[in-house]
């Protein structure tokens, strides 16, 4: 944009699936990922989110401090369980 020096590309995904565990109540399942073709400077690369507070944040990294992380490619797994009512 407006004649800039850096050509890059930048893909990326997120996949979603419940799986229900009649009982057990439900699993959530997350993949998701980022790739950064190219070169670019700081400021366009892929930030981790973090998250400072006590408070459990289910789609960032807890505890970890705003910035420490960034990358050119990631994958990440997240999982998530819910029993219901069952204990």
């Amino acid at each position: 944009m407006f004649n800039g020096s850096y050509s890059y590309t930048n893909i990326g995904f997120n996949i979603f699936k419940r799986f229900y565990l009649s009982q057990l109540g439900y699993s959530d399942i997350t993949i998701l990922g980022n790739m950064l073709a190219g070169k670019v400077p700081f400021q366009l690369l892929n930030i981790s989110p973090a998250n400072q507070s006590l408070a459990y944040a289910p789609d960032a990294y807890n505890k970890m401090n705003y910035l420490e992380f960034v990358s050119d490619h990631y994958v990440g797994f997240n999982m998530t369980q819910s029993f219901n009512v069952f204990f």
